[in-house]
């Protein structure tokens, strides 16, 4: 049979298929459902413990970045105090070491063990030992350990001659006080630095005795105690006598050497109260309490006395002495001005009464030191205002009378004192320096004085000018007289130069290279006053000497004097033996000159034959120039 498929029975069919469908569908979408909120709550959960593991990480890490710069920062500090130039110890209120740094460990030489033991009196023991008076150093630290004073500073010696500065602190914290820092400073250069600029302040550092700056303020002191005691203090002021020649001929290292001598003689006779000093120079000043003129007196001649003896600079004995002025408080001033400024005058005038002695202040003698202030000060500027003069002496042929040459002469046209000698005013000059710009005034003015007498139709002849030791050694000296040569046109041969025996032997290689150089110009060369140093036969070789001047003083005793006769007699014989010409000065009579004929004397010169006289009459003296 062949069936039909019934359409209704399969819609219901399939209906019923659908709806069993769709509730298995509902099912399992509900289940879907469920599934989704759980893995989406797990899912949440899962975000929430990544975000605190991060966190947590962050956390971390900033807690680890936090404590590796506080590392860092503690390591800045240690290695900031290690550096450091105090060395820094921290103890608390019960006298434990907290910390330290290397430098008060090496400052104090502590050993490790030691430092880190902790115990601050076993330290401080340590310390006592190297300090002076251990242990009251000792005991007074531990009291600071427990000492609530905000800050304590001393300095402490030590027994190795370092000087050690404690400055210590309270350590606060939160408002307590939890313990003290100390910090030990080496002050030893810096100490050392002080106390020698205050040396350098007060006293001298050739002689090391007091400067003038010490020696007025304990003057004054001892002048307040004078008062209050009605006691007397003696002011001494003391001057080398001729020192500058020293400098001048052996060199100011000699002077500085002698310097030192003098110092150490000089103050050994005194007393140990008494205050000496340099005052600068060559001068020493001197301060003695209690003494009368008499006690002074005799502390002088002990002074005068000391000289007597030689010093020994670089193996050479020198011979020095000393003028002394003497004042008195309260006679001759009531302050330290007035009496050093007595005390000066006094010395002074000890060197007008012949030098080594001592004299005392009296009232005349402030207007004397005022005086010769004034005239030293005039006679620097006498060249400026024209008050200088040349005058010329002729030297004559002592066979024929024939005028051979002149010495230059210079004069001092004083506007009060009238027409001063050389005499009078060289001394001053070459103890003050001026003798450098005079020297150079009459060396420049007889060259053109030559020069204007050649230029008039007089024949040329010799022009001997006299110069200084102080112009010799100057530097420049040879360079001078060539370009005054030059200027004037002057042949050098016409030029001769006198230098005393003393001056020239006083630094005789000084002196050789000098007038070699001078020689090798074609400069005359003269040794003036002859006889009355000590030169050998030796240096009168090596000086290339032309031309040897018997001082005047020979001259004055011929005949009377057995000495001075055998003197001249010598010297003729000597010029004879070594060709050099022989000058006799002061020559005055008749009878001097026959003698100084008959001992091979050349050339005369002295009142005899022509006083120095001015320019004019000077020219008429000349001999005519021979026409060619």
């Amino acid at each position: 049979m062949n069936d039909k498929l019934d359409p209704q029975a399969l819609i219901r069919a399939l209906e019923e298929r659908v709806r069993k469908l769709e509730k298995t569908n509902a099912v399992l979408m509900r289940a879907a459902e469920g599934r989704t909120e759980a893995e989406q709550g797990a899912y949440a959960l899962f975000k929430t413990n990544a975000t605190l593991e991060q966190k947590v990480g962050e956390r971390t890490a900033s807690l680890q970045q936090a404590q590796e710069q506080l590392q860092r920062s503690l390591s800045l500090v240690r290695a900031t105090l290690d550096a450091t130039a105090d060395g820094i110890v921290v103890v608390d209120v019960h006298g434990r070491v907290v910390d330290y740094n290397e430098r008060f460990r090496r400052l104090w030489d502590i050993p490790q063990q030691l430092a880190s033991a902790g115990q601050a009196l076993a330290l401080l023991q340590h310390l006592g030992r190297q300090v002076a008076d251990g242990e009251a150093f000792v005991d007074r630290l531990h009291k600071l350990a427990y000492d609530r004073a905000a800050q304590i500073n001393e300095e402490i010696e030590c027994l190795d001659g370092r000087v050690m500065e404690l400055y210590s602190t309270l350590q606060r914290m939160d408002g307590k006080t939890v313990g003290r820092v100390w910090c030990f400073r080496d002050i030893t250069e810096r100490k050392r630095a002080h106390e020698q600029l205050r040396y350098l302040a007060n006293y001298d550092g050739l002689t090391g005795l007091a400067n003038r700056h010490l020696f007025a303020e304990r003057l004054e002191q001892m002048l307040a105690q004078a008062r209050a005691e009605q006691a007397q203090v003696a002011v001494m002021f003391l001057d080398l006598d001729r020192f500058k020649s020293v400098n001048d001929t052996l060199g100011h290292g000699a002077g500085d050497r002698l310097l030192q001598q003098v110092a150490q003689r000089v103050k050994s006779c005194f007393r140990a109260e008494d205050l000496v000093a340099r005052q600068g120079g060559d001068e020493f000043a001197v301060a003695l309490y209690g003494l009368t003129p008499q006690a002074a007196a005799s502390v002088a001649q002990k002074i005068l006395k000391a000289f007597h003896h030689p010093f020994l600079v670089d193996r050479q004995e020198l011979y020095s002495a000393t003028s002394i002025g003497l004042s008195f408080f309260p006679a001759d001033g009531s302050d330290v001005d007035s009496l050093l400024k007595q005390a000066d005058a006094a010395m002074y005038l000890a060197k007008e009464q012949g030098r080594g002695n001592y004299q005392f202040f009296r009232s005349q003698l402030g207007t004397q030191a005022q005086d010769r202030l004034e005239f030293e000060g005039r006679l620097r500027a006498a060249g400026e205002r024209g008050e200088l003069r040349l005058h010329y002496q002729g030297q004559f042929d002592l066979q024929n009378g024939a005028l051979i040459g002149f010495e230059a002469l210079v004069r001092w046209e004083h506007p009060q004192l009238g027409l001063l000698s050389p005499d009078r005013f060289i001394p001053t000059a070459e103890e003050t320096g001026a003798i450098l710009p005079l020297g150079e005034w009459v060396l420049r003015t007889a060259c053109h004085q030559w020069r204007s007498w050649v230029d008039s139709g007089a024949a040329p002849v010799q022009m001997a000018v006299n110069i200084s030791v102080r112009q010799l050694r100057q530097p420049d000296f040879v360079d001078l007289v060539l370009q005054v040569l030059r200027e004037t046109g002057m042949d050098p041969a016409w030029l001769e130069l006198e230098l005393t025996e003393t001056g020239l032997m006083t630094d005789a290689d000084l002196s050789t290279g000098i007038l070699e150089r001078l020689k090798a110009q074609g400069v005359r060369l003269s040794i003036d006053d002859f006889g009355t140093g000590y030169s050998s036969l030796a240096y009168l070789n090596r000086f290339s000497i032309d031309t040897l001047k018997i001082d005047r003083s020979f001259v004055r005793e011929i005949g009377s004097a057995r000495d001075s006769t055998a003197i001249v007699q010598a010297i003729g014989a000597l010029g004879s033996a070594m060709r050099l010409k022989v000058v006799a000065e002061g020559v005055e009579t008749e009878a001097q000159a026959a003698f100084l004929r008959e001992q091979g004397c050349h050339i005369g010169q002295g009142y005899l034959y022509s006083r120095p006289v001015p320019p004019e009459q000077a020219a008429a003296l000349l001999p005519l120039a021979v026409p060619r």
